[in-house]
């Protein structure tokens, strides 16, 4: 049976239009990595479960910033606390941000505060 990562938040099924919203912003996804872009932004990487009764399930793993989303991802150095964590599938959701680094910290600091995601600082 599967038991989602202790700490973790359920986060609801896409909106029309790819959609998801968290923590009141809007976040396109869920996505795969080749469906994520080379520009600034915020992500948030899921563990995606089939629930039997109960739809896909998304649980937030990871929280973070890049000024290439893609590239910080595909290489990204938490990925071994990734693979401890998902259960399921990997999936995405992200955020593009203008270029102003800052921002973008604030807007993953506070998403952190939010989900309380297993990996990465806390």
């Amino acid at each position: 049976m599967y038991a989602p990562p202790q700490g973790a938040i359920f986060i609801p099924k896409a909106l029309p239009g790819g959609l998801m919203r968290i923590s009141g912003m809007d976040f396109d996804g869920p996505c795969g990595l080749h469906d994520l872009r080379d520009e600034p932004g915020v992500y948030i990487v899921l563990d995606r479960f089939a629930g039997k009764n109960s739809g896909t399930m998304l649980y937030c793993i990871d929280v973070g910033e890049s000024d290439k989303v893609h590239s910080g991802v595909a290489g990204h150095g938490r990925r071994a606390c990734w693979k401890v964590h998902i259960q399921g599938a990997p999936a995405f959701a992200v955020r593009y941000a203008g270029v102003d680094g800052e921002a973008r910290r604030r807007t993953e600091r506070e998403l952190r505060g939010f989900l309380s995601p297993p990996c990465g600082d806390r």
